[in-house]
């Protein structure tokens, strides 16, 4: 059973993205990214999809409320698309729904990533991989082996 207070802060930063993907900015942006994409541009478009959020919190904005581990992506989510409307929204769409991620379970069968990776900020949830080649035989790197066509 979810958290009252969880669930409340959830309607509320949902409430709050609904209003915003209902403006009809939104279909105008929309249809200028139609356009780009189509090689048919308007104008240049801006969209800033790398954003330091780690250093973005700064008057607590971005501060997670909720306690449940699921309602916190929720929120997080919720927040960053409220707080770059606010504060840097150029281009920017906001969808009128909400993203879940796929629910995926592993097996046990199959190939693991197997990697280095490297430290940086704790803060910050980029991280640096160094993947490990895990095909010891190199047939398909040297094209030896041929890939069925679908």
């Amino acid at each position: 059973m979810l958290n009252i207070k969880d669930k409340e802060i959830i309607r509320i930063l949902a409430a709050a993205t609904a209003e915003i993907a209902a403006l009809p900015v939104q279909e105008e942006k929309q249809t200028l990214w139609r356009k780009l994409n189509a090689c048919h541009p308007e104008r240049p478009m801006v969209m800033i999809d790398q954003v330091c959020w780690n250093e973005m919190d700064i008057e607590g904005e971005l501060t997670l409320r909720c306690v449940d581990e699921e309602c916190r992506a929720y929120e997080e989510q919720f927040r960053r698309i409220l707080f770059q409307w606010k504060h840097f929204p150029v281009d920017m769409v906001v969808e009128p729904f909400v993203r879940v991620p796929m629910a995926i379970h592993n097996s046990g069968f199959g190939i693991y990533v197997r990697e280095n990776t490297s430290v940086t900020d704790p803060t910050n949830d980029v991280v640096s991989h160094l993947y490990k080649n895990q095909f010891q035989n190199n047939n398909l790197l040297q094209g030896r082996v041929k890939w069925p066509c679908f």
